[in-house]
Protein backbone atom coordinates (compact mmCIF):
# COMPACT_ATOMS: atom_id res chain seq x y z
CA UNK A 1 0.00 0.00 0.00
CA UNK A 2 1.55 3.30 -0.91
CA UNK A 3 1.79 6.29 2.00
CA UNK A 4 1.02 8.55 -0.99
CA UNK A 5 -2.54 9.34 -2.93
CA UNK A 6 -2.32 9.82 -6.24
CA UNK A 7 -3.10 13.75 -7.98
CA UNK A 8 -4.63 14.64 -10.85
CA UNK A 9 -2.33 16.67 -13.09
CA UNK A 10 -3.07 20.61 -14.01
CA UNK A 11 -5.46 20.09 -16.57
CA UNK A 12 -7.59 17.83 -14.88
CA UNK A 13 -7.25 20.38 -11.68
CA UNK A 14 -8.01 23.43 -14.17
CA UNK A 15 -11.20 21.61 -15.94
CA UNK A 16 -12.63 20.67 -12.49
CA UNK A 17 -12.66 24.67 -11.56
CA UNK A 18 -13.33 26.13 -15.32
CA UNK A 19 -16.85 23.83 -14.82
CA UNK A 20 -17.32 25.40 -11.50
CA UNK A 21 -17.18 28.60 -12.54
CA UNK A 22 -19.93 28.12 -14.81
CA UNK A 23 -22.07 25.51 -13.03
CA UNK A 24 -24.60 27.98 -11.24
CA UNK A 25 -25.36 26.17 -7.51
CA UNK A 26 -28.34 27.14 -5.83
CA UNK A 27 -28.13 29.70 -2.84
CA UNK A 28 -25.82 27.91 -0.31
CA UNK A 29 -24.92 29.43 2.93
CA UNK A 30 -25.81 32.90 2.00
CA UNK A 31 -23.10 35.00 4.53
CA UNK A 32 -24.36 38.51 2.99
CA UNK A 33 -21.77 40.80 1.07
CA UNK A 34 -18.30 38.83 1.07
CA UNK A 35 -15.49 37.93 -0.38
CA UNK A 36 -15.50 33.91 -1.63
CA UNK A 37 -12.25 31.92 -1.93
CA UNK A 38 -11.80 28.21 -2.48
CA UNK A 39 -8.94 27.00 -0.02
CA UNK A 40 -7.07 23.93 -1.12
CA UNK A 41 -5.44 21.85 1.33
CA UNK A 42 -2.23 19.63 -0.25
CA UNK A 43 -2.17 16.44 2.46
CA UNK A 44 -4.77 13.71 3.73
CA UNK A 45 -4.35 12.86 7.25
CA UNK A 46 -2.77 9.70 6.48
CA UNK A 47 -0.13 11.43 4.27
CA UNK A 48 0.08 13.71 7.22
CA UNK A 49 1.20 11.43 9.62
CA UNK A 50 2.45 8.46 7.86
CA UNK A 51 5.50 10.87 5.93
CA UNK A 52 8.74 12.35 7.84
CA UNK A 53 8.82 15.92 7.59
CA UNK A 54 10.96 16.29 4.23
CA UNK A 55 8.82 14.21 2.45
CA UNK A 56 5.61 15.87 3.36
CA UNK A 57 7.04 19.32 2.72
CA UNK A 58 8.20 18.13 -0.84
CA UNK A 59 4.99 16.48 -1.61
CA UNK A 60 2.94 19.67 -0.35
CA UNK A 61 5.40 22.00 -2.74
CA UNK A 62 4.87 19.66 -5.67
CA UNK A 63 0.93 19.48 -5.37
CA UNK A 64 0.54 23.31 -4.25
CA UNK A 65 2.79 23.80 -7.78
CA UNK A 66 -0.06 22.00 -10.08
CA UNK A 67 -2.88 23.64 -8.73
CA UNK A 68 -0.99 27.42 -8.72
CA UNK A 69 -0.26 26.31 -12.66
CA UNK A 70 -3.88 25.09 -13.00
CA UNK A 71 -5.41 28.46 -11.29
CA UNK A 72 -2.67 30.65 -13.48
CA UNK A 73 -4.04 28.69 -16.68
CA UNK A 74 -7.30 29.99 -16.01
CA UNK A 75 -6.22 33.32 -15.36
CA UNK A 76 -8.17 33.42 -12.19
CA UNK A 77 -6.84 35.15 -8.80
CA UNK A 78 -4.72 32.66 -6.47
CA UNK A 79 -3.25 33.88 -3.39
CA UNK A 80 -0.74 32.11 -1.43
CA UNK A 81 -0.70 34.27 1.95
CA UNK A 82 -4.12 36.29 1.70
CA UNK A 83 -4.01 37.18 5.49
CA UNK A 84 -2.81 35.27 8.90
CA UNK A 85 -5.38 32.36 8.75
CA UNK A 86 -5.93 32.49 5.18
CA UNK A 87 -3.50 30.56 2.60
CA UNK A 88 -3.34 28.72 -0.77
CA UNK A 89 -6.99 30.49 -1.80
CA UNK A 90 -8.29 31.05 -5.42
CA UNK A 91 -10.69 33.99 -5.33
CA UNK A 92 -13.65 33.13 -6.68
CA UNK A 93 -15.57 36.56 -6.55
CA UNK A 94 -17.61 38.86 -4.51
CA UNK A 95 -21.26 37.79 -3.31
CA UNK A 96 -23.82 40.77 -3.41
CA UNK A 97 -26.43 38.77 -1.51
CA UNK A 98 -27.38 36.78 -4.55
CA UNK A 99 -25.38 33.37 -3.57
CA UNK A 100 -23.67 33.03 -7.20
CA UNK A 101 -19.87 33.30 -5.82
CA UNK A 102 -21.16 30.94 -3.04
CA UNK A 103 -22.57 28.51 -5.30
CA UNK A 104 -19.87 28.80 -7.95
CA UNK A 105 -17.18 28.09 -4.80
CA UNK A 106 -19.57 24.71 -3.80
CA UNK A 107 -18.97 23.71 -7.23
CA UNK A 108 -15.55 23.87 -7.80
CA UNK A 109 -14.99 22.23 -4.35
CA UNK A 110 -17.17 19.62 -5.07
CA UNK A 111 -15.34 18.84 -8.53
CA UNK A 112 -12.10 19.13 -6.74
CA UNK A 113 -13.60 16.69 -4.35
CA UNK A 114 -14.61 14.30 -7.40
CA UNK A 115 -10.85 14.49 -8.18
CA UNK A 116 -9.43 13.84 -5.04
CA UNK A 117 -8.39 17.53 -3.64
CA UNK A 118 -8.97 18.24 -0.87
CA UNK A 119 -10.95 21.85 -0.68
CA UNK A 120 -13.60 24.14 0.96
CA UNK A 121 -15.40 27.04 0.68
CA UNK A 122 -13.96 30.27 2.89
CA UNK A 123 -15.48 33.83 3.28
CA UNK A 124 -14.33 37.50 4.26
CA UNK A 125 -17.13 39.63 4.86
CA UNK A 126 -17.00 43.30 4.71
Amino acid sequence: MSLVSTYPDVAAIAQAIATGFTTYHSRRNVHGCCRVYVAFGYLDIHELFALDKNRRKALRNSRRKTVIQAVNSLGKLYYSHLNEDLQDVLYVGYDNLDGSAIGQAYAIVDNLASLGVSASVEYLPD
